[in-house]
């Protein structure tokens, strides 16, 4: 298994790194793969910061996220949920199988 996480920020290792690292530290003790992939530097539409999000971690200056041991608690206990439901769903697999998928059926919705 393995989770793959985007950083949007401009700012490769600011708070958004941040809280993505705390995930990380768990998902590593869960033993599952990670990759943090940067695309804040990229020529793609990145974060502008415009706060119009929810966010589980807070932090405007670099470092300051950090200091917020609430936020940090919240992606910790992110990153163990979502460990948890990926290695449930493994099992459930082996043990009932993919849901049989339909054939794809074409319309345009005219009666």
């Amino acid at each position: 298994m393995k989770v793959l996480m985007i950083n949007g920020s401009p700012k490769k290792n600011g708070n958004t790194y941040t809280a993505l690292h705390e995930m990380e530290t768990i998902f590593e003790q869960e033993g599952i793969e990670t990759e943090i992939l940067h695309i804040g530097n990229k020529d793609i539409r990145r974060c502008i910061s415009c706060g119009r999000y929810w966010n589980g971690i807070h932090g405007s200056a670099p470092g300051e996220a950090k200091g917020d041991v609430a936020g940090l608690q919240m992606m910790r206990t992110l990153a163990r949920n979502m460990s948890f439901l990926m290695k449930s769903i493994a099992p459930g697999k082996e043990k009932y199988s993919v849901p049989a998928r339909e054939p794809f059926t074409r319309t345009n919705f005219i009666c």
